[in-house]
């Protein structure tokens, strides 16, 4: 499997250059943050074992900013 550094790239189905070879989360370089790789890993699920064909899609992930002191 190839590298980029410490992260695995993969394409918009989890897919890494190698067949049958998946990874998700923060092992990838995308958004490191657990729901994220929690839907990363259901897409892939679904495209894998359902029968959906579900790219990853991370458009509309939402974030939080905290302040000190608060606004």
């Amino acid at each position: 499997v190839s590298t980029e550094g410490s992260f695995i790239p993969v394409d918009n189905y989890s897919k890494s250059n190698v067949d049958n070879i998946y990874a998700v989360g923060d092992v990838t370089d995308r958004i490191a943050l657990t729901p994220v790789a929690l839907m990363e890993g259901h897409r892939l699920a679904d495209t894998l074992f359902g029968g959906h064909d579900r790219p990853t899609d991370h458009e509309w992930v939402a974030s939080t900013v905290f302040t000190s002191p608060e606004i």
